[in-house]
């Protein structure tokens, strides 16, 4: 009888300990789908703010790839400029200006948002392209040009609701310089998502090389042929078109007749960073001698091409660095864009949509009615 007794005791004990461990695995698991569900919700908060941002850059009319200053007292209005500079350069997310929904974290907080000085919209920050290198970083990764954030919770120590950066964001993301994280000891449950100069450029060389071929079309409707390009210089290029001239720069400052360019193109230098090719069947008399112009095996009356930023650690076709590229005073083609094939003066180029790579961001475009 006692045997038996003991027996069910230990059971018992047994079955206790299952249940216990069961109970604290089970809990487990539902805190890990928990974290996993919140980092989800502010992942997709987080994207389709950035979202909006790159969205916005590239619709500016005059400065494509600037962005409106950080909102300081939480409205969704991107602050007004104070002199020349943003009041701030972290704050909230200015979602009313942006024109997208007031998107939040899993918390019910408003978004983060913190903005390098050089890409502010005023003319003051000078030309944006895609050689102006974002200031800021994000867990140590540099040329970054906005981060934006998800507070999440409160934490210990913190107050809310205000507009104090120290209340919802922790560690690195809240002492006023231009380094953030996305991971740090201690107290810290921010999540943190970066645009980088590579990614926001990208998109608006579509822009760039989308505008030049429209003006290029438009100068054909016009007059019947297209230009003669402007030939690469030591020299600061005058951008005027030189007979004959079959490869070079967009023939910016033609003045008979002129090409109908946005200002921002030459504003922020994109006139030193965009190579145009004709073919010279479709060139004012005298015309030149060359093959027909391609872009991979596909046919074009002209060819646009922006060259992105400088790459590093390759060489060129040319046989020089890719950090040796002369952008403003390039006198050959090798000092613009990346590959044999576009380098080489064949009238063949990279096709359209070529892979953007660490050793190639050239963006082809072929002009044709």
């Amino acid at each position: 009888m006692l045997r038996r007794e003991r027996g069910a005791v230990l059971l018992a004990f047994v079955l206790i300990l299952v249940i216990a461990a069961a109970y604290v695995l089970t809990s487990k698991l539902n805190s890990a789908s928990a974290t996993a569900y919140r980092q989800s919700r502010n992942a997709k908060a987080l994207a389709e703010s950035r979202e909006a941002l790159v969205g916005r850059a590239v619709a500016d009319i005059n400065r494509p790839g600037s962005l409106p200053c950080p909102d300081t007292n939480g409205d969704g209005q991107a602050e007004l400029f104070a002199g020349t500079a943003c009041p701030d350069y972290i704050g909230r997310f200015p979602w009313r200006t942006l024109e997208v929904a007031d998107v939040r974290d899993f918390a019910g907080e408003q978004l983060w948002y913190a903005l390098s000085r050089n890409f502010r919209d005023h003319p003051a920050a000078g030309p944006i392209n895609s050689e102006t290198a974002g200031q800021l970083t994000l867990d140590g990764t540099g040329d970054v040009v906005a981060v934006v954030f998800a507070a999440d919770s409160l934490l210990p120590g913190q107050n809310r609701p205000n507009n104090i950066v120290t209340n919802y964001l922790e560690a690195e993301n809240s002492d006023g310089d231009d380094d953030f994280v996305s991971m740090a000891v201690g107290d810290f449950n921010d999540q943190a998502a970066a645009i980088s100069r590579q990614e926001l450029m990208g998109a608006i060389e579509k822009r760039v090389g989308a505008e030049v071929r429209r003006a290029l079309l438009d100068y054909e409707s016009a007059f019947g042929n297209y230009p003669f390009a402007a030939p690469f210089s030591a020299a600061a290029p005058t951008l005027q078109s030189q007979v004959g001239l079959s490869e070079g720069l967009v023939p910016a400052n033609n003045v008979a007749p002129p090409i109908a360019l946005p200002a921002w193109f030459q504003g922020n230098g994109w006139d030193r960073l965009t190579v145009y090719a004709v073919n010279c069947a479709d060139t004012p008399p005298p015309g030149c001698p060359a093959p027909q112009l391609r872009a991979g095996t596909v046919n074009a009356d002209a060819i646009v091409a922006t060259a992105g930023r400088r790459l590093n650690g390759v060489a060129t076709a040319c046989g020089n660095p890719y950090n040796q590229q002369v952008r403003d005073t390039g006198s050959s083609i090798c000092d613009y864009l990346d590959r044999v094939e576009s380098t080489n003066s064949d009238e063949v180029f990279d096709p359209v949509g070529t892979a953007v790579t660490a050793t190639y961001n050239d963006r082809i475009k072929i002009v044709s009615p």
